[in-house]
């Protein structure tokens, strides 16, 4: 417990033992599964028709042009709306090329200069960095090379904000202006927020300043907004994140665990980020088939945050980013990352105990659902949409009757997280 849980959930696997999970141990062959729907096929395909979309956007914008004139603030060029931008004459500042840019730090792009406010995130890809406009509006600008992903990443969440509607409290990033490079590409969106906290941050503080863990409550608070978020993702946005994990989850402002008042307080919501690896339900069904009923097969994610259907070799769906719910609750629970075993029952369960004084049915009943498959079809049928507001509704239910208690720890949070990052 003296140590601080990593931020990036691929992990030195340990010597496996009896009933581990691990995709390549303990499961039945399934090579004779038919893959109609191969993710790693859909994927590739999506980046290069981002490409192509955004390269032709770029084209009838004009090469270079939104950095044409005496402008010279670079944060406001980028907060510009629908800004595609080819600049491929153009080198990556070195700082964004080697993932280093830090605090006061001076980005230059053609004639246009801006100072880093604060290293939001960094990668194995890329980082995200806060810059802020002459006029003090915050922005997050993400950075990688090669482009790839990242201009898939900006087409992906234009089409989640038209599905979803662009409320000021929108718990995905809205995406702003995207610049081609040389070397690599920028991606400019709305910042959550001016620290970039994220699930695993908080673990870490409360480690550190509190000695101990994250409080139940807020667990369970937090619990229920990922639920609701993804059930929100899937259900209005049509799709499916597939990289769903602790450090994905930043922490904002909202006033949403204050019931009858419109206070606003520090990191008491979430906000989904990093969608590069994400499919579009509505684009990728084929063939007449409907978009929530879509199948997909192969490996989306790193070998440990591989949801069950992933590693029994099944086609799978919503479930790839339910089992990042479940890995990102037990992380706020214990501390640690997840570990499941199979029982005699041959159901799926967290390795780790429940405590007796914490509200065991709801847990439970989270990973019960969410992990495991159905019995007969083994479709993840407890991680389609409507079965995620079930789950979400009784644990509200109980935080209902916690509101008080529940408003004063998050002040409490609040009031123990640094100003910055704990690198």
């Amino acid at each position: 417990m003296n140590e601080f849980v990593t931020r990036d959930s691929n992990r030195v696997k340990k010597k496996l033992k009896k009933n581990d999970v691990s995709p390549s141990q303990h499961f039945p062959d399934s090579s004779n599964l038919i893959q109609k729907y191969p993710y790693t096929l859909i994927h590739k395909e999506d980046i290069r028709a981002a490409k192509r979309e955004l390269d032709l956007v770029a084209s009838r914008m004009g090469h270079g042009v939104p950095f044409a004139g005496p402008e010279t603030d670079l944060a406001f060029t980028l907060s510009k709306k629908g800004n595609i931008i080819d600049l491929s004459n153009q080198l990556m500042p070195r700082g964004l090329k080697r993932k280093a840019s830090s605090f006061g730090e001076q980005l230059q792009v053609g004639n246009r200069t801006a100072i880093v406010k604060q290293q939001l995130g960094k990668g194995s890809y890329g980082i995200v960095v806060l810059l802020e406009t002459a006029r003090s509006e915050p922005i997050a600008v993400k950075a990688q090379a090669p482009t790839d992903c990242l201009a898939w990443e900006y087409v992906l969440m234009k089409r989640l904000e038209e599905r979803i509607g662009g409320a000021i409290d929108s718990p995905f990033p809205k995406p702003l202006s995207f610049v081609s490079l040389s070397d690599g590409g920028l991606l400019s969106m709305s910042a959550g927020s001016k620290t970039g906290m994220n699930l695993v941050d908080i673990c870490n503080v409360y480690r550190m300043r509190e000695g101990g863990s994250v409080p139940e409550l807020v667990a369970l608070h937090y619990t229920s907004r990922m639920l609701k978020h993804i059930e929100t993702l899937h259900w209005k946005g049509k799709i499916l994140h597939c990289d769903v994990k602790p450090d994905n989850w930043v922490c904002i402002a909202s006033d949403c665990a204050c019931k009858g008042s419109s206070e606003v307080i520090e990191t008491a919501d979430l906000m989904l980020v990093d969608f590069g690896r994400g499919v579009d339900l509505l684009t990728a069904a084929k063939d007449g088939v409907e978009p929530m009923n879509l199948k997909l097969s192969g490996l989306a994610t790193s070998q440990d945050m591989a949801c069950i259907a992933n590693r029994l070799n099944l086609e799978w769906s919503f479930d790839i980013d339910t089992f990042g719910i479940c890995a990102s609750a037990h992380i706020l629970l214990f501390g640690a990352h997840m570990d499941i075993e199979m029982d005699i029952k041959k159901r799926w369960n967290i390795k780790k105990s429940l405590r007796r004084y914490w509200q065991k049915d709801l847990w439970l009943e989270l990973f019960n659902t969410l992990l495991n498959l159905d019995d007969v079809s083994r479709i993840a049928i407890g991680s389609r949409p409507r079965s995620l507001r079930d789950i979400r509704k009784k644990i509200d239910l109980f935080l209902s009757a916690k509101t008080k208690e529940l408003e004063s720890l998050l002040k409490h949070q609040a009031r123990i997280l640094p100003k910055r990052r704990l690198d």
